[in-house]
């Protein structure tokens, strides 16, 4: 084998590794409640716009308890959580809990494949320029913030939200309960 073939089957053995990796870590990341600097304070004020190009909307609805979903087309967990959010939301009034999904480092046309896949339930707004994703702190995707009535964060979760935590951190911030013990 000559040095030049050597050399780039070498290459490609190093990057076929480190897309397995890559892979791996972020299937095999769990959801979990994190630690986020946003929590106990209000909710970053961001206005973006719809997939469909509508006029802007305000992320935070007063009044009702928020859940913040950063997605991508090109997140594998973001499919099936995607699925689960379209349909658990029903489970609660929209007067008392809000669902907004946010594009993350996303073009227009690959977010609107992704939801044409998986469905239009959650509206999903384009974060263009990345501020939503700057104020929140999103360090990846999925992640996931909820604000309580009164616009405060209580909960950030990094990694595919399970339909389980979901409704067990709703049901508290809509009864007004601590989320301590829930899985941090």
């Amino acid at each position: 084998m000559s040095k030049r073939r050597a050399i780039t089957a070498m290459a490609v053995v190093l990057l076929v590794a480190g897309l397995g990796w890559a892979a791996f870590a972020v299937l095999a990341r769990g959801a979990s409640i994190t630690d986020s600097p946003l929590v106990g304070k209000p909710a970053p004020v961001v206005v973006l716009t719809s997939l469909e190009g509508t006029d802007p909307v305000r992320v935070i609805a007063p009044g009702r308890v928020m859940v913040i979903n950063f997605w991508a087309p090109w997140c594998v967990p973001c499919l099936g959580e995607h699925q689960m959010l379209n349909r658990v939301m029903s489970r609660w009034s929209a007067d008392d809990v809000g669902f907004v999904g946010i594009t993350y480092q996303s073009d227009v046309a690959d977010a609107n494949d992704f939801l044409n896949k998986v469905g239009r339930g959650v509206p999903s707004l384009h974060d263009i320029e990345g501020r939503a994703s700057i104020e929140f702190g999103v360090a990846g995707v999925p992640e996931t913030f909820f604000v309580d009535r009164d616009g405060i964060v209580r909960a950030r979760v990094a990694g595919p939200l399970t339909e389980r935590l979901l409704t067990d951190i709703v049901d508290r911030l809509l009864a007004g309960t601590s989320l301590a013990g829930l899985n941090r």
